[in-house]
């Protein structure tokens, strides 16, 4: 009996000194980063295909503008090429988009549209999902053009 007694005298000090651990600190979550919704007008000054492993290659470009320069992110090449768009260095563009908060030298642009003499070319939705990406079974399709009247 007395054994039994110093076991669970053992056992609930034990439980206590566990109990009494603070629990491990958990990471501290990064806060969502700031988009918010641009439109912009300027020269382009250069322009970028990059060549990626698994998606193929993507344009880029420079943009400059009065209140600084900005890196377009477009699109795949390839939906460039369908959509007939053929950006030219020193072209004046019109473009709305997302603008990440961030610290780059460049801003970075996510291109929803851009408007080249008077025609625009659809990039992505309103909810920045890519146009050239397939629509799943559930979703309507989107169209893939618009006239320059309807990207304001």
């Amino acid at each position: 009996m007395k054994h039994l007694l110093l076991g669970l005298l053992m056992v609930s000090l034990l439980g206590a000194a566990f109990a009494a651990k603070p629990a491990p600190a958990q990471p501290k979550a990064k806060a969502a980063p700031v988009i918010q919704a641009v439109s912009l007008q300027g020269t382009i000054q250069s322009i970028r295909i990059s060549h990626g492993l698994f998606d193929g290659s993507t344009a880029s470009a420079v943009l400059a503008t009065e209140h600084g320069q900005y890196r377009l992110v477009i699109g795949p090449k390839s939906y460039l090429k369908k959509s007939g768009l053929m950006l030219k260095k020193g072209e004046t563009i019109s473009v709305n988009g997302w603008q990440r908060e961030g610290k780059a030298k460049v801003a970075k642009v996510t291109v929803r549209d851009l408007t080249v003499d008077g025609k625009t070319y659809a990039f992505r939705g309103e909810d920045m999902k890519p146009l050239w990406e397939k629509p799943k079974a559930q979703e309507t399709p989107r169209a893939h053009t618009m006239t320059s009247h309807q990207a304001k």
